[in-house]
């Protein structure tokens, strides 16, 4: 047990705020002592939630201005420091663990630190604590699954949404990155290589420009981001983007074996850490010849060959979709090579979260840390964070607002949810 002075304990606690946090599991110490060092430990420890100047940082860590440059500079190069522009200011976050830097420190094969060591170390720690770790989502999945866009029957295609099309994320990306995929790095150098390609996962925006500027990842023009959605679709990848409709921040594309988002949802029996598609899975048992493709290239193993229960009947098995456990990834249907699949509606209604914002909002309010990021010094560029946080919060419905004010019982707080966003406004700018 690491003991109450030692920098890692705050390191773990400061990154533990955010809603996609690093509580106290097995081996946490040691995972972060591999990535850091105390003088990095010491110095995330104190930056704030939300965005931060270099003058932020050297306030909070009595840092001279070229320390705290150096330091800054050395978390980018690392994926731990997101790096933006806004009006002309340069500014930064720190990322969040599970779905951020842990990843981003696996996007590249890097000398400055112990890679093979450090995914030993993280994999025997993801896999011991998943149960645990996808509870810390809350009800909000981190990513969601992209129907393959022409397996969608042409009665359905025009119900598919372009924020449901791989081909349209890339299409409206302002900025693509490309990297390796975490789970197959981390796999590959444990011992468990799986032979699918790795060079292939995609990330968007701000945060691949600020990959891209740090040499966590590279820039590709979007004719080499569409061939990697031919290839990865051809090898059966399940193509996992970020759980929003506007602005998606990335793509992955995962295999059963590697991947913690399936391996997650294949151990749960439930599609819990990954949102599903909108469409589901459908066997035409007429079709069916009982050849088991399916079940085999099936990612979390919610298909299954079932007897006919007639003696003699050919074929004696048909495939059977466990529909409240279908992601609906279409890689089956992709697969099957007698049109005994398709892909149809999903009776159930399923809603993403709007943004970025608004799902971090949801995740906050599930696993009750909201409180860190409104009242984490509500000045400046703070109090524009937490302003549109705020925003976020007043287009809640009115469960999530009394859970919201169940977590901060603060004054101004009640003033947002009661009276609206401008009185929490002049409260804070």
């Amino acid at each position: 047990m690491a003991g109450s002075h030692d920098p890692y304990v705050a390191l773990r606690r400061r990154l533990d705020k955010h809603p996609i946090g690093l509580p106290e599991f097995e081996g946490v110490y040691d995972i972060l002592r591999g990535m850091f060092t105390q003088e990095q430990a010491r110095f995330i420890a104190v930056l704030p939630m939300k965005f931060f100047t270099v003058g932020e940082a050297r306030r909070r860590s009595g840092l001279g201005e070229a320390d705290a440059r150096r330091m800054i500079d050395g978390l980018c190069a690392m994926g731990v420091l997101i790096d933006v522009e806004r009006d002309g200011r340069r500014l930064f976050v720190v990322a969040p663990t599970y779905g951020g830097f842990f990843e981003f420190l696996f996007m590249r094969t890097r000398r400055e630190i112990d890679q093979k060591n450090l995914a030993g170390l993280i994999d025997r720690h993801v896999h011991s604590v998943m149960d645990e770790m996808w509870a810390m989502f809350g009800g909000v999945g981190l990513g969601r699954a992209l129907v393959y866009e022409d397996t969608v029957p042409a009665g359905l295609y025009a119900e598919v949404l372009d924020v449901e099309k791989a081909s349209s994320i890339v299409g409206e990306a302002t900025a693509i990155s490309v990297g390796l995929c975490y789970c197959r790095h981390v796999a590959h150098l444990a011992g468990r290589p799986c032979g699918a390609e790795m060079d292939v996962c995609m990330t968007f925006g701000a945060v691949s420009r600020s990959l891209v500027k740090h040499g966590v990842a590279r820039a590709v023009e979007k004719a080499e981001a569409r061939d990697i959605l031919a290839r990865t679709r051809e090898a059966g990848l399940v193509h996992v983007a970020d759980n929003v409709e506007r602005r998606p921040g990335y793509i992955c594309f995962c295999c059963g074996c590697c991947c913690g988002q399936l391996v997650g949802v294949r151990r749960g029996r439930q599609p819990h850490p990954v949102q599903t598609s909108r469409f589901i899975a459908s066997v035409d048992a007429a079709a069916c010849k009982g050849c088991g493709r399916c079940v085999r290239r099936c990612p979390i193993g919610a298909l299954s060959l079932v007897s006919s229960g007639t003696p003699g009947k050919k074929p004696p098995c048909t495939a059977r979709v466990e529909e409240g456990f279908c992601i609906g990834c279409a890689v089956c249907v992709a697969g099957c090579r007698d049109g005994a699949l398709t892909m149809r509606r999903r009776a159930q209604r399923v809603i993403y979260p709007k943004d970025s914002l608004e799902r971090l909002l949801m995740q906050a309010i599930d696993t009750g840390k909201l409180h860190h990021f409104l009242l984490d010094n509500p000045t400046g560029w703070e109090g524009r964070a937490a302003s549109a946080l705020a925003g976020a919060l007043l287009r809640l419905d009115p469960v999530k607002k009394t859970l919201a004010l169940e977590q901060v019982r603060s004054r101004v707080l009640s003033e947002v949810v009661k009276g609206g966003l401008p009185g929490f406004l002049r409260k804070l700018l």
